[in-house]
């Protein structure tokens, strides 16, 4: 009788195991909603860094030389006071529609310790009521001149805190990141951000609108081109709060919106926002 208990409850046991691996490998709601929402962040603040990173690099005042930009319908200001070394990027009230296409409005500031393209200097930028495409951005981000790797490629260190993304629905997402950005095409032409190509990698997390923690770490590079809105390919593990990692594989190469999501052994597609 004592065997028989035994064997029902060690079939009970791996029943309740085997439950449980189906729960984690099931695609929840909460699963998307992350996945989406930290696209939709992470695409948002790289357009805010195009944006501060163009004007950083065509203005003569912290650097030498100036040529082709993304801010043309921006008032760009160059700010000495009490010391500082500050750009105020003005995109004004209305529609400042930019080179890739972006909508923009309202102010981003730029303060520097030093000239934007020498190592070791730093770029310390925030907002005014700054909109791209109706979404308010806010939070503060620096930029850290690494100078070049062993490839002789451009590096930069991008880290973002307290950032809050208010959708035009009222919707907020809460993002902090910690990256490094590898400039791995354009790199002679320094001038001419539109042929840009970098790659990252690095760390961080955010907040749904829902209030979903996650972390993410980047285990594959991904590759950013300037004009694509998306992320072009690289692959990144995701882990809400609670749970085990997913992953997201942002494809090979295509600007398209097209990315997966696999949920222990179980892959979904979804789009990117």
């Amino acid at each position: 009788m004592k065997l028989i208990r035994i064997s029902i409850l060690a079939v009970l046991f791996a029943i309740t195991l085997v439950s449980c691996k189906k729960d984690e490998d099931a695609l929840g709601k909460e699963d998307l909603e992350i996945a989406e929402d930290n696209s939709l962040t992470e695409s948002l603040y790289e357009a805010s860094y195009e944006a501060a990173d163009d004007a950083s690099r065509n203005d003569e005042n912290v650097r030498n030389e100036s040529g082709t930009s993304l801010t043309d319908c921006a008032v760009v200001t160059y700010d000495s006071t009490n010391g500082k070394k500050r750009l105020i990027v003005d995109f004004g009230t209305d529609s400042c529609v930019g080179a890739d296409g972006r909508i923009r409005k309202g102010k981003v500031f730029i303060e520097f310790n030093g000239r934007y393209l020498t190592k070791g200097s730093t770029a310390t930028v925030t907002f005014e009521n700054h909109y791209i495409n109706g979404y308010k951005i806010e939070g503060t981000k620096v930029i850290s001149n690494l100078g070049n790797n062993s490839q002789n490629q451009p590096q930069w260190n991008v880290k973002i805190t307290n950032g809050v993304i208010t959708s035009p629905a009222g919707k907020v997402y809460k993002h902090y990141s910690d990256r490094t950005r590898t400039q791995v095409g354009g790199n002679n032409t320094i001038f001419n951000i539109f042929d840009d190509v970098y790659e990252i990698t690095g760390n961080g997390g955010g907040t749904t609108n829902s209030g979903l923690n996650y972390t993410y770490n980047v285990d594959k590079p991904l590759n950013i081109n300037i004009l694509c809105r998306w992320v072009k390919s690289g692959v990144l593990s995701i882990t809400p709060e609670g749970k085990t990692s997913r992953v997201i594989d942002y494809g090979n190469g295509l600007c398209d919106a097209n990315a997966t999501l696999t949920v222990g052994d179980n892959t979904y597609d979804f789009l990117m926002r």
